[in-house]
């Protein structure tokens, strides 16, 4: 695939690239909680500079574990860089037991991943509805969560096919585009 092709240092210069954008949206929520984040594989664009960012500003991170058919989020503060977290399902870098859980809509920010976002903020994931449960049931209790869809420019297109229980994102964020608004 295309993303595929991009090299690693490409997708790390375009994670980095994001970050910056990110910064102040960030900085500006960071005291209603943490950011739901969650480690790159080798397909998207590298969350390890948004990781470092959040770590250097001293914002929590919560990352995600895949339980049945829901998200929980698992804090993770300090230095601990997410990457460095044991592989859990799917090969993901995954918090394990000893990190307590934190409810998605306590957290200020949640960087969503997906395969394409289109113009309206729609996002096409791995198909298993994860995301969109977890953003549905989180929004519910904290209308106020600001969800950021984070993806390489290629990954932008005109429309994804949108499915009742799809949730738009508030923005995406991209190097080229920056931070767009939906």
């Amino acid at each position: 695939s295309m993303l595929a092709a991009l090299d690693r240092e490409e997708k790390r210069r375009a994670g980095q690239r994001v970050a910056e954008h990110l910064e102040a949206t960030i900085t500006a929520h960071r005291h209603r909680g943490p950011v739901a984040l969650f480690a790159s594989l080798e397909h998207e664009i590298d969350t390890r500079p948004l990781d470092a960012l959040l770590r250097q500003l001293g914002v929590a991170r919560a990352l995600p574990v895949v339980v049945g058919e829901l998200l929980e989020f698992r804090l993770i503060e300090g230095e601990h860089p997410a990457h460095d977290l044991a592989p859990g399902n799917f090969q993901v870098p995954t918090p394990g037991p000893e990190h307590p859980v934190v409810e998605l809509a306590a957290c200020s920010v949640v960087i969503t991943p997906g395969l394409a976002f289109d113009a309206s903020g729609q996002r096409l994931g791995h198909g298993r509805g994860f995301y969109d449960r977890a953003l549905s049931a989180a929004r519910v209790e904290n209308p106020d969560l600001v969800a950021v869809g984070i993806l390489l420019d290629l990954q932008r297109v005109e429309t994804v096919p949108v499915a009742e229980h799809d949730v738009a994102l508030d923005f995406t964020c991209s190097p080229a585009s920056g931070l767009v608004e939906h």
